[in-house]
């Protein structure tokens, strides 16, 4: 009996221990399955915020060829390419804003809560978005959000166009100079040479990192892999570039963004300005202390200039009918110039590696500017040059006054001593990647010649076709044109009003 008893026991524990062994397998089963779904989760949520403006939850893609923009464009959208559900994107020929776009307003790109805004064709933005309704400056009425990025007291104001605009006529204002140009054409050099005019102020790409490797135009923001999209953020509307460049223009610095701000600190070139800033902020006082002295110094200057590769001549037009005082030069380059000269760099231009849709891109982009530029010229004569980057590398001298009579400003011994010196070969100088300094303007201007690729060459002749006509440069068909300068690359622009 006591046998039987042991027996029963023995299989009833062993049977037992089998249920708690199973249960437990599926218990961490379990419990690793729901972990592996939380970090994964965690880690989407991870990529998503370190995505640098290029995607997004939503992305509101399509292809930018020729502004032709047909009906829905289905876009397959996630953080990490993981292909998921579609979103078809409405799009009209006139890039008329369909119902609510959402603007989020976080610190550093992840997108918590957005603002819903209401658009409509003259962008008056109403509600949600801070706005000034009067153009005496005083903030009433405005529903402000704090954009500092550690939660200060920071208050930035988008505000309508409107707003913005100046009275024509009145001799009081100093002049206002848009450089407008393409990365890698020579802008760096020009913005050099106008930045050192007697009493000027001078910001060097105030709008660095605000889009990465593309542009404004009037409703949307492009990039160099033939994508254009709606704006996401409150940064990617071309109001934000306008009233940007209106706070520059006007020395209301510490009315910027932050974001745009932060580069401004950096980008300011004006040597007393700069030192200014430099030495109120070295005696370890607050940038919004120091502000105030540098604004009061920029409102006794004649010109100010700024520099930017990042606004289309759309927006560029959008301007000239708010400032009258504003000259704009549209510095243009070789496209072919500029293509090798993106390529050659080691991470700034990567969508410059794929070289047809970055120059189908680039050509576009030119083409659309040179159009209005024909409707500027009509509109506002006189206050629209073209300058081509070969002419100015062939002829600097001729080059520098013909810019200088343009904007108004003497042109100085110490501007033509730089000139000169800059645009040659100098002893124990080596130009740098994004410098200035050349050992020889011509040679550096034509430099590509030697570097890019006949078949490279060809896809860039191909994709500017319509441009080359208008701004005279000259298809090099084959290996022999292209190498050998007997074979000229351009030729004088007959209807082009500028230094070309």
């Amino acid at each position: 009996m006591k046998t039987v008893m042991r027996m029963a026991w023995y299989y009833s524990f062993r049977k037992t221990t089998a249920i708690v062994c199973i249960a437990s397998i599926c218990f961490m089963a379990g419990f690793s399955f729901f972990s592996h779904l939380n970090n994964s989760n965690i880690s989407t949520e991870e990529s998503y915020a370190s995505n640098n403006n290029e995607r997004d939850n939503s992305l509101n893609v399509h292809t930018r060829n020729d502004h032709h923009h047909g009906k829905g464009i289905t876009v397959q959208t996630s953080n990490d390419h993981q292909h998921e559900k579609g979103i078809t994107v409405p799009t009209s020929n006139d890039h008329q804003y369909v119902k609510n776009i959402t603007l989020l307003t976080s610190n550093d790109h992840q997108h918590e809560k957005g603002i819903t805004v209401p658009t409509s064709n003259d962008h008056q933005y109403v509600k949600d978005i801070t706005l000034l309704t009067s153009n005496d400056h005083q903030h009433e009425k405005a529903v402000s959000y704090i954009v500092s990025p550690r939660g200060g007291g920071d208050n930035y104001v988008l505000r309508p166009l409107n707003t913005l605009r100046m009275t024509e006529g009145d001799n009081t204002y100093p002049v206002f100079v848009l450089i407008l140009t393409y990365a890698r054409s020579g802008s760096s050099w020009l913005g050099s040479i106008t930045s050192m005019t007697e009493n000027s102020m001078y910001v060097f790409e105030p709008l660095y990192k605000i889009i990465y490797q593309g542009f404004y135009t009037k409703y949307e923001v492009c990039f160099y892999n033939e994508t254009c999209r709606k704006p996401r953020t409150i940064t990617e509307f071309s109001e934000y570039a306008i009233n940007t460049f209106y706070y520059l223009f006007t020395c209301q610095f510490s009315k910027l963004h932050y974001r745009t701000l932060n580069v401004f600190l950096k980008k300011l070139r004006t040597p007393t300005m700069r030192k200014e800033l430099d030495l109120c902020m070295s005696k370890k006082q607050s940038y919004q202390q120091c502000l105030p002295l540098v604004e009061q110094t920029c409102l006794k200057t004649n010109h100010r200039i700024l520099k930017t590769v990042r606004v289309s001549m759309e927006v560029a037009y959008m301007m000239l009918d708010l400032w009258p005082n504003l000259r704009i030069i549209h510095l243009v380059r070789d496209p072919r110039g500029i293509t090798n000269s993106r390529q050659n760099a080691k991470h700034a231009f990567s969508y410059s590696k794929k070289t047809i849709p970055h120059s189908n891109t680039l050509c576009e982009l030119m083409r659309s500017d040179l159009e209005f530029y024909d409707l500027i010229n009509k509109k506002y004569p006189g206050r629209l040059k073209t300058v081509v980057y070969e002419a100015l590398a062939e002829r600097p001298l001729e080059g520098a006054k013909f810019v200088h009579n343009f904007m108004q400003s003497k042109l100085t011994d110490t501007i033509l001593n730089y000139v000169y010196n800059s645009s040659h070969s100098q002893t124990g100088m080596s130009p740098s990647y994004f410098g200035t300094n050349r050992s020889n303007s011509t040679q550096s201007a034509y430099r590509w010649r030697k570097e890019f690729k006949l078949s490279k060459v060809q896809i860039v002749d191909s994709a500017c076709k319509l441009v080359y006509p208008k701004l005279g440069f000259l298809p090099l068909k084959t290996k022999e044109k292209l190498i050998s300068f007997e074979y000229p690359s351009r030729v004088k622009p007959k209807n082009i009003d500028g230094f070309v």
